[in-house]
C-alpha cells in the first residue's frame, strides 16, 4: 500500500513539473531579415500601428547582401499581427516604412535599394 501511494504521488509530482515546464515554453517568433541594398544595416525600428517605435539589436549590423535571423521579444506576444518596420543604414539615412504580417509563418524582410 506504502509503495502504490509513493508511485501516485511520484507520477502527480511528474504531471505538475511537465505542466509548469509547458506553460514556460515558449515558441520561438522568428523571421529573416535580407539586406539587398548597398549600405549596412546598423538598426531596424518597428512600431505597432503608428505607435512608440522600438528597436531591434542587429549587433554589428547586416552588410550589403547579407541576412540575419531575428527573434521578437516575448513582450510582444499578445500584440497585433501587423507591424512597420524601418531599417536605419551606416550611412544615417532610412528605408521608407513597411507594413508586415508578423502572424505568418516563415517571414523575411527584405530591404531593396
Amino acid at each position: 500500500m506504502k509503495a502504490i501511494r509513493s508511485m501516485m504521488v511520484l507520477a502527480v509530482c511528474a504531471m505538475v513539473l511537465l505542466g509548469a515546464s509547458a506553460t514556460l515554453a515558449r515558441p520561438k517568433y522568428t523571421f529573416k531579415v535580407i539586406n539587398n541594398t548597398k549600405h549596412k544595416i546598423v538598426s531596424l525600428v518597428a512600431s505597432e500601428s503608428g505607435e512608440e517605435a522600438g528597436e531591434f539589436d542587429v549587433g554589428a549590423g547586416i552588410g550589403p547582401g547579407k541576412s540575419m535571423m531575428l527573434e521578437w521579444n516575448k513582450s510582444t506576444d499578445n500584440s497585433n499581427c501587423e507591424w512597420a518596420f524601418s531599417a536605419v543604414f551606416d550611412d544615417g539615412t532610412y528605408s521608407e516604412p513597411v507594413i508586415i504580417n508578423f502572424c505568418e509563418d516563415e517571414l523575411e524582410l527584405v530591404f531593396d535599394p
